[in-house]
């Protein structure tokens, strides 16, 4: 479950975009959360998109975009 804000910052995402389509399976309303939210959230399924980039290792290719720097000491 993600909500709206999310749904539609990962639509507009071209590296996000290049590799998935998310398909909205359906809404949660905020209703059903205690404490509620302020947005409702929806259900989604990611379909990998065909890799358009060639790679080996897809979590490979992701692991160094998504990961903090390591702090290095001197």
């Amino acid at each position: 479950m993600i909500p709206v804000k999310f749904l539609k910052s990962i639509e507009k995402n071209a590296i996000f975009a290049s590799f998935f389509k998310p398909k909205v399976l359906f809404e949660v309303t905020k209703e059903k959360f205690y404490p509620k939210p302020k947005t409702n959230s929806f259900v989604i399924d990611l379909i990998r998109l065909p890799d358009q980039i060639k790679t080996k290792n897809f979590g490979r290719f992701f692991k160094p975009i998504y990961l903090p720097k390591r702090k290095t000491t001197c």
